[in-house]
């Protein structure tokens, strides 16, 4: 049995369904929007809704029990893009775009039960660039965006990891690579141009990047297990500009605190550790201060 239901205003829709039981389901409201299903296999499901003008979505599900939701929320959600691939099973993937123009979003899914939440939300949400590439299992992505012109990666090819980014402002980029299983990172950037990337390989590995203000910048690279990395560049008036904050731990249970806030510019922290259970906690105030943390056994 195939379920296909379509219900659209200046509607350009083309759709594939093949085999058993795939859904399909498309509301597209407005001028010059465009949609393209391709569903081949079992059980698959879509459903697409746009409110605006000159939106690009594409879906392609293959094997079963895959489930895309995509919801560019208007009126005026225009120009935006939105491609799912999904493979295997039992993938989720759920867009949503409110209001927001020029927003690009890629999503690929190509294990098993693998979920990726993506929120754009905003009027001035313009421009963003969002990937998430799950070619792992049982990994959860979540993206929220409310800024303009940012950018998210994230890539988990091991099993079982959590990512969270959270970005407003302009101009900030977050990368994550979860190469290991059971890995957790959180990312949160509001400001200008702020930078973050994670790498973590091994297994429960744990990092925490939280910056405002300008062109600030923090890498966290985890290798082991059960290591731990907390960075935060902030500042309660938004002001803290110029940090810069550098993470490599390759052991077990490694641990490391930075933290440069009040007021704080153009300070510079490294921390590498080696071994087994060292502890860093860096704290910097004021402007120009370095540090350079080394410990292994």
């Amino acid at each position: 049995m195939k379920k296909v239901v379509l219900s659209a205003i200046a509607l350009a829709f083309g759709v594939m369904v093949s085999a058993q039981d795939n859904s399909s389901d498309a509301t597209l409201i407005g001028q010059r929007n465009k949609a393209n299903v391709d569903q081949s296999g079992n059980d698959n499901s879509s459903l697409l809704k746009a409110n605006g003008n000159d939106n690009k979505i594409d879906v392609d599900q293959k094997d079963s029990k895959n489930n895309s939701t995509i919801d560019l929320k208007g009126p005026g959600a225009s120009d935006n893009n939105v491609k799912v691939d999904q493979r295997n099973t039992k993938n989720t993937s759920l867009v949503t775009v409110f209001r927001g123009d020029g927003n690009k979003v890629h999503i690929e899914q190509s294990k098993v039960e693998n979920n990726s939440n993506v929120l754009i939300d905003g009027d001035l949400a313009d421009n963003n660039n969002v990937y998430v590439n799950q070619s792992g299992s049982y990994n959860e992505s979540m993206v929220t965006v409310t800024g303009d012109s940012n950018k998210a990666d994230v890539s988990q090819s091991g099993d079982k990891n959590y990512s969270s980014i959270s970005q407003g402002g302009t101009g900030g980029k977050a990368i994550v690579d979860q190469k290991g299983d059971k890995g957790k990172s959180y990312i949160d950037q509001v400001g200008i141009d702020n930078y973050a990337r994670v790498t973590q390989f091994g297994t429960e590995q744990m990092s925490k990047v939280s910056q405002d203000g300008t062109n600030s910048r923090a890498i966290v690279l985890q290798k082991g297990s059960k290591n731990e990395s907390e960075i935060y560049q902030l500042n309660s008036d938004g002001s803290a500009k110029d940090n810069y904050a550098n993470v490599d731990q390759n052991g077990d249970k490694l641990y490391s605190l930075i933290t440069q806030d009040k007021n704080s510019g153009g300070n510079k922290a490294w921390v590498d550790q080696r071994g087994d259970s060292q502890n860093s906690v860096v704290t910097q105030f004021g402007t120009a201060n370095i540090i350079n943390v080394t410990q292994s056994n």
